[in-house]
C-alpha cells in the first residue's frame, strides 16, 4: 500500500487513503472546482482511465467536507500527483 501526506498549514483536518470508488463522490466537486472552473482544464479531459488504477487520497476538514484530493498514479519508476485543495490550507 502507497502512503499518501497531505501537509497542512492551519485547521483541523483528516485524511483517507480510498479506492476509487469510495474517493470519486468526495472527490469530484474539488477536483471539478480546481480543476474544471478555475484552471480551464476541459471535463472530458479531467476523468481519465488513470482514475481507476491509482491510490487516492481525500482531506476534509471537521464537519466532513472534502477540502483536498491527490492520487498517486501507478508509473513505473514515478510518481505523479495531481492534487487540488480549494483554498483549504492543506497542500
Amino acid at each position: 500500500m502507497t502512503t499518501i501526506i497531505l501537509v497542512v498549514d492551519e485547521g483541523n483536518f483528516h485524511d483517507q487513503h480510498l479506492a476509487w470508488d469510495k474517493a470519486l463522490p468526495l472527490a469530484r466537486p474539488v477536483r471539478e472546482q480546481v480543476f474544471v472552473a478555475e484552471q480551464k482544464v476541459p471535463l472530458e479531459l479531467e476523468w481519465d482511465e488513470w482514475d481507476e488504477r491509482s491510490d487516492h487520497a481525500v482531506a476534509r476538514d471537521s464537519k466532513g467536507q472534502a477540502i483536498g484530493t491527490a492520487r498517486l498514479l501507478p508509473t513505473a519508476g514515478s510518481a505523479g500527483w495531481r492534487y487540488s485543495a480549494n483554498g483549504a490550507g492543506a497542500g
